[in-house]
This record gives structure tokens, sequence and C-alpha cells, in this order.
């Protein structure tokens, strides 16, 4: 399953310096939530919501989901960790 965030990118045509433009992040830093090294922030997430045409709520519960099928493990378990 690939990352929503990617897939969203490459049919609007904007590569991850497009979207490290727009919010505000380093071209390395798309590339990590990409490949779900790493998890935006909050505030990203706002931004994040907003491209995907979707609720804050709606976006952070599909990373969430998609996260947990790459990394095989919950997000969940790793909080309370």
């Amino acid at each position: 399953m690939e990352c929503p965030l990617k897939i969203m990118r490459e049919i609007k045509g904007d590569s991850r310096d497009d979207l490290a433009h727009k919010f505000r992040v380093n071209h390395t830093t798309v590339f990590r939530w990409e490949k779900n090294v790493m998890m935006p922030s909050a505030e990203n997430f706002l931004e994040i919501s907003v491209y995907l045409e979707m609720s804050v709520e709606k976006a952070i519960r599909m990373w969430i989901e998609w996260s947990e099928s790459e990394k095989g493990e919950s997000v969940i378990q790793i909080i309370n960790s």
C-alpha cells in the first residue's frame, strides 16, 4: 500500500519539492513521510488534510492505518511503550 500523500501528490502532478514548499518543510521531510520513517506534526496534518481534500480526523485515521499496514505494528503500541 502506498502513502496516501504520495498517491495524491502524483495524481496532482506535484513533486516532493512542491509539497515541501507548500508545507514549509525540507523535501527530505516529505520523503520521510512517504517512506513511513516519520509522522507529520499536528500543524503539518492540518495542511496535509487540506491537500488531501478531507477532514483532519479522516487524514490522521487514514495515515495511521497506512502506517500500521506498512510497519506491521500498531501506532498505539508505539505510543504506549
